[in-house]
C-alpha cells in the first residue's frame, strides 16, 4: 500500500502544507510555516522521515483525555504549548495549532509525570495513561502482533517503529 503523505506534517520539527506532488520528477512541493516560503523536497525522502500534524482534538483523542482538560493544563502551563502554527498564508493571521507526533509522545510523558504516585514512585492504580508503544502504534497505523503467552492466550502486543 502507497503512503500518502497528508495536507498538513512535520519535516525537520517544521510545519508545513502540503501543496502538491509531481510523481515524475519525484518532488514534493510545500508550503513550510516556518520560513514563510515554497520548498521542493524528494517526495521519496519525504515518505520516510515526515510525522504526521494533530490537531488538539485528535491528541485528546489518542491521549484519551478530553481537550477541555488539554487546553486548561496549557493555560496553567502544566504541559507545553504545541510546535506547529499554521496561519493564512496572504495576511499572516493564525489559525490552528499542530502537535507533532514527538510532540504527543512529549505530551503523553508530561501527562505520566503529573499524576500522582505512591512512595514506589507508580501511579495509582485508578490511573489510565496508554502506553508509548500503543500511541506509537495508534499515529503510525496501528500496526500490532499477537504473541502467544505461557499459558497458551494470545496477546496483543504493538511494534514499535
Amino acid at each position: 500500500m502507497a503512503l500518502i503523505i497528508p495536507k498538513k506534517f512535520f519535516l525537520n520539527k517544521e510545519l508545513h502544507k502540503n501543496i502538491r506532488v509531481i510523481k515524475s520528477e519525484n518532488i514534493l512541493v510545500a508550503w513550510n510555516y516556518p520560513e514563510e516560503k515554497r520548498m521542493w523536497y524528494d517526495h521519496a525522502l519525504v515518505k520516510k522521515e515526515f510525522q504526521n500534524a494533530y490537531k488538539l482534538s485528535e491528541v485528546a483523542g489518542l491521549i484519551g483525555r478530553r481537550a477541555s482538560v488539554l487546553i486548561d493544563w496549557i493555560e496553567r502551563r502544566l504541559i507545553q504549548h504545541p510546535s506547529g502554527q499554521e496561519y493564512n498564508i496572504n495576511n499572516r493571521t493564525p489559525k490552528s495549532q499542530y502537535w507533532s507526533e514527538d510532540d504527543v509522545l512529549d505530551l503523553r510523558d508530561q501527562i505520566f509525570n503529573l499524576t500522582p504516585k505512591n512512595k514506589y514512585g507508580e501511579p495509582y492504580k485508578s490511573f489510565d495513561l496508554i502506553s508509548r508503544s500503543e500511541l506509537v502504534a495508534k499515529m503510525r497505523g496501528n500496526e500490532s502482533y499477537y504473541v502467544r503467552a505461557e499459558d497458551g492466550a494470545y496477546v496483543q502486543i504493538w511494534k514499535a517503529l
